[in-house]
Protein backbone atom coordinates (compact mmCIF):
# COMPACT_ATOMS: atom_id res chain seq x y z
CA UNK A 1 0.00 0.00 0.00
CA UNK A 2 1.37 3.41 -0.95
CA UNK A 3 1.62 6.26 1.52
CA UNK A 4 -0.59 9.29 1.19
CA UNK A 5 1.04 12.36 -0.32
CA UNK A 6 2.55 14.36 2.54
CA UNK A 7 1.04 17.67 1.42
CA UNK A 8 -2.38 16.06 0.99
CA UNK A 9 -2.19 14.62 4.51
CA UNK A 10 -1.17 17.99 5.96
CA UNK A 11 -4.06 19.71 4.21
CA UNK A 12 -6.60 17.13 5.37
CA UNK A 13 -5.38 17.53 8.95
CA UNK A 14 -5.39 21.34 8.71
CA UNK A 15 -9.03 21.43 7.58
CA UNK A 16 -10.03 18.93 10.30
CA UNK A 17 -11.20 16.46 7.65
CA UNK A 18 -13.43 13.68 9.01
CA UNK A 19 -15.21 10.62 7.73
CA UNK A 20 -18.32 10.17 9.84
CA UNK A 21 -19.79 6.84 11.00
CA UNK A 22 -22.69 6.83 8.54
CA UNK A 23 -24.99 4.00 7.51
CA UNK A 24 -23.24 3.76 4.13
CA UNK A 25 -20.17 2.37 5.95
CA UNK A 26 -22.03 0.22 8.49
CA UNK A 27 -21.93 -3.54 8.77
CA UNK A 28 -25.71 -3.66 9.30
CA UNK A 29 -26.80 -1.62 6.28
CA UNK A 30 -28.07 -2.88 2.94
CA UNK A 31 -28.36 -0.53 -0.04
CA UNK A 32 -29.18 -1.18 -3.67
CA UNK A 33 -27.50 1.77 -5.41
CA UNK A 34 -29.78 4.40 -3.90
CA UNK A 35 -29.61 6.73 -0.94
CA UNK A 36 -32.16 4.62 0.93
CA UNK A 37 -31.83 1.08 2.27
CA UNK A 38 -32.50 -1.06 5.32
CA UNK A 39 -30.79 -1.85 8.61
CA UNK A 40 -30.44 -5.53 9.44
CA UNK A 41 -29.92 -4.83 13.17
CA UNK A 42 -32.82 -2.50 13.95
CA UNK A 43 -36.46 -3.35 13.36
CA UNK A 44 -39.81 -2.00 14.49
CA UNK A 45 -43.48 -3.03 14.66
CA UNK A 46 -45.09 -1.33 11.66
CA UNK A 47 -48.37 -0.05 13.10
CA UNK A 48 -49.69 1.96 10.14
CA UNK A 49 -50.26 -0.94 7.73
CA UNK A 50 -49.78 -4.40 9.24
CA UNK A 51 -48.29 -4.36 12.72
CA UNK A 52 -45.64 -6.83 11.49
CA UNK A 53 -41.99 -6.24 12.35
CA UNK A 54 -39.96 -4.56 9.64
CA UNK A 55 -36.32 -3.69 9.20
CA UNK A 56 -35.68 0.02 9.61
CA UNK A 57 -35.58 2.12 6.47
CA UNK A 58 -32.40 4.16 6.56
CA UNK A 59 -30.58 6.89 4.65
CA UNK A 60 -26.91 6.40 3.66
CA UNK A 61 -26.00 9.60 5.49
CA UNK A 62 -27.61 8.67 8.82
CA UNK A 63 -26.10 6.96 11.87
CA UNK A 64 -27.15 5.36 15.16
CA UNK A 65 -25.69 3.92 18.36
CA UNK A 66 -25.54 0.43 16.78
CA UNK A 67 -23.07 1.55 14.08
CA UNK A 68 -20.20 -0.84 13.30
CA UNK A 69 -17.73 -0.51 10.44
CA UNK A 70 -18.19 -3.07 7.68
CA UNK A 71 -14.82 -4.81 7.11
CA UNK A 72 -15.11 -4.34 3.33
CA UNK A 73 -15.69 -0.62 3.80
CA UNK A 74 -12.80 -0.42 6.27
CA UNK A 75 -10.52 -1.91 3.62
CA UNK A 76 -11.89 0.48 0.99
CA UNK A 77 -11.00 3.48 3.17
CA UNK A 78 -7.33 2.41 3.24
CA UNK A 79 -5.26 5.52 3.88
CA UNK A 80 -8.28 7.58 4.88
CA UNK A 81 -9.12 5.25 7.80
CA UNK A 82 -7.29 7.59 10.21
CA UNK A 83 -9.97 10.20 9.51
CA UNK A 84 -12.88 7.93 10.47
CA UNK A 85 -14.48 9.35 13.58
CA UNK A 86 -16.31 6.87 15.77
CA UNK A 87 -18.21 7.45 18.95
Amino acid sequence: MADMDENKLKKLVSVDYRILPVCALCLHSRFSNTEWGTCSKNSYAHKKHTGKRRQMSICKFGTCASWEIDPENAAMLELFRRFLKTR
